[in-house]
């Protein structure tokens, strides 16, 4: 089998438990809706693309992941992500077997064919699966996680930005625009490249700043306003200088490194050192349009765009 197969199932693993994981925070008026067009409601789809995935990985190999899901009634969600991340590593074994293409297989209805193609209907099932639960989510105005392949890509840390560009970010707002001269991506390349792929994937715009502390910090790009938003990913637990300058651009991570979306911006000269596991990541600093950064009030929208040099 061929690397980019892997990948396909390593992402496969990634989106599911990204949403399985997104969905446990919701409460059960919304795992309970449904609209039309779609398997059922979000509880129901996503067991039954469980059950699916155990269904074809058995269908494949012969073998039971382990204790099969019940056939009716609730399952936990905890329940559901635990037998996804058991499945995972499986799924790749099989992913790289070179016997695999060779073996036949037979359905419960009667047809056979290449063990390949139930390996192809796993990954798409999953992905026709999560789109639905999606679309639910949407259509409840509720958050949508991004999963495609791009954000598995930039999560696992496989995508990675030019050394020898410099990169900047133009952010619109109603007051006027202001330059960002982004951090050169050799010397801090996580926090930098996070915030040029959501840029570029078109995250932040129409977003707006959530908070704003006179003389101090405005932050922005969050959706939900908690500073907790934004496809996560892990950084280095390692601290920034704690010194910031007025104009200065960061993000922060939480305790074990994880990282959003949000960005904040001071207005002062100010010191962020690290506590109760909390990271401050220098990201850049603004390079023109400062008095643009003064004006700015909570509520107010922004665009972002990005420019190679």
């Amino acid at each position: 089998m061929n690397e980019a197969l892997l990948e396909l199932y390593r992402h496969k693993t990634w989106a599911t438990l990204r949403l399985i994981e997104h969905c446990q925070g919701l409460g059960d008026e919304h795992l309970d809706a449904t609209i039309p067009g779609t398997y059922g409601t979000i509880r129901d789809t996503l067991r039954h693309l469980v059950l699916s995935e155990e269904g074809y990985f058995m269908r494949v190999t012969g073998e039971r992941s382990y204790e099969h899901l019940p056939e009716a009634g609730p399952v936990p969600m905890d329940e559901l992500a635990e037998h996804i991340r058991r499945l995972g590593p499986r799924w790749e074994a099989v992913a790289q077997d070179p016997e695999a293409p060779n073996r036949e297989v037979t359905t419960s209805d009667g047809w056979r064919l290449p063990a390949t193609v139930v390996m192809a209907q796993a990954i798409h099932h999953a992905d026709d699966h999560r789109s639905h639960v999606l679309s639910i989510l949407g259509a409840r105005g509720l958050q949508v996680p991004v999963l495609d392949v791009w954000a598995y890509g930039e999560s696992a840390g496989q995508m990675h930005l030019d050394p020898s560009r410099k990169f900047s970010a133009t952010v619109h707002t109603s007051h006027g625009e202001f330059v960002i001269a982004l951090d050169d991506p050799k010397i801090n390349p996580e926090a930098v490249t996070r915030f040029v792929y959501l840029a570029q994937d078109n995250f932040y715009d129409g977003l707006t700043f959530h908070r704003v502390v006179p003389s101090l910090v405005v932050q922005g790009g969050d959706r939900v306003g908690n500073e907790t938003d934004g496809p996560a990913s892990e950084l280095p637990h390692k601290s920034s200088p704690s010194e910031w300058r007025r104009g200065t651009v960061g993000m922060k991570s939480s305790e074990g490194g994880t990282i959003g979306s949000p960005f904040f911006i001071t207005f002062s000269d100010a010191a962020f050192p690290e506590t109760s596991g909390v990271v401050y990541h220098h990201l850049g600093e603004v390079s023109s349009g400062m008095e643009v950064v003064d004006k700015i009030q909570v509520g107010d929208a922004m665009t972002i765009e990005i420019t190679a040099s």
